[in-house]
């Protein structure tokens, strides 16, 4: 096998410490949707609709980008459709969870933080009139599968305001890491 006919794999390092926020232009409608497994020349993301447009147009902000479609999957993995689940039953109870503005600026950094599902079903818990066991929250999911049919995608982008979002996230997130080790540091000093 030539080197031109190897498989081809990533050669970039890709992030998911954080998610990225971005809209997709759907139909004539702009669709929030979450960017995971990032870096500057593409991201993966997943929408709960069919897209028939190879070239969609992304935007965060008032940056707007093209990107391409270059691969799609139908089944989500059950993990990824709980998080989904989880993440818009906090945001909608946001308000009855957090008691101050700091309270609301870390439960909203739990939901843009990937994987972390206990974490939330314990806030959840916290909440009146949601589930507040798994069971309840599988039973939910597996009604949410039922209703609603996941895509994930994969694209690729080459734009210099996507890689203007990418840099602005790392620096961003480096420094959210940097502070909580800090505050990790200080928390082991006082004890």
């Amino acid at each position: 096998m030539s080197q031109k006919e190897e498989i081809p794999f990533r050669r970039k390092k890709r992030y998911n410490h954080v998610t990225i926020n971005l809209m997709i232009h759907v139909k004539g409608q702009w669709r929030r949707i979450r960017a995971a497994d990032w870096n500057e020349i593409g991201f993966n993301f997943i929408l709960d609709q069919e897209l028939t447009e190879e070239f969609p147009l992304f935007k965060k902000g008032a940056m707007e980008f093209n990107g391409q479609i270059v691969w799609s999957h139908q089944r989500v993995e059950e993990s990824a459709q709980m998080e989904m689940i989880l993440n818009n039953l906090i945001i909608g109870r946001l308000n009855q969870l957090a008691r101050d503005k700091e309270m609301a600026k870390r439960i909203i950094r739990l939901i843009r933080s990937p994987g972390l599902i206990d974490q939330k079903k314990g806030l959840l818990r916290l909440a009146d009139g949601l589930p507040q066991n798994d069971e309840e929250l599988e039973d939910l999911c597996r009604k949410e599968r039922l209703d609603h049919h996941f895509f994930r995608y994969g694209v690729k982008i080459d734009s210099s305001e996507w890689v203007e979002i990418v840099k602005q996230t790392l620096e961003a997130s480096d420094v959210l890491l940097k502070l909580g080790k800090l505050g990790e540091g200080l928390s082991n000093l006082s004890e």
